[in-house]
């Protein structure tokens, strides 16, 4: 009798592990809007200052200084979704392309590990 129940418990088990990694691959198959870069939209006012956000990545701003946060390398870490967001939203994707894969390279060759206060 409890062979059975253990066997009851181990299917059970298992078909939800895998209904629950059904549900992760469909979530992680979904495509994300995009909206073009450079554009922009007012999203309210508030005490007459208008709030606009403007959608840009770093790889499309033109300007003399860029500050972007690496850490610690992981193989493919920001090319793999998930947890890394998809290609055609992942400003992080598009700077090091932009950079002719010049961050992934810094961070696979070790030269820079992402640790504490760590900067190039």
């Amino acid at each position: 009798m409890k062979t059975t129940k253990i066997s009851i418990t181990a299917r059970i088990s298992l078909f939800l592990v895998l209904i629950l990694g059904m549900v992760q691959f469909s979530l992680a198959q979904t495509s994300v809007p995009t909206t073009k870069a450079n554009t922009s939209k007012i999203w309210g006012a508030v005490d007459g200052i208008s709030i606009e956000g403007m959608v840009q990545g770093p790889s499309t701003e033109i300007t003399p200084l860029q500050i972007a946060c690496v850490f610690e390398y992981t193989e493919g870490d920001i090319f793999n979704s998930p947890p890394a967001l998809p290609e055609a939203v992942n400003g992080m994707v598009h700077l090091d392309k932009s950079l002719n894969g010049l961050i992934t390279e810094i961070r696979k060759s070790g030269k820079f590990a992402g640790h504490s206060l760590e900067t190039l």
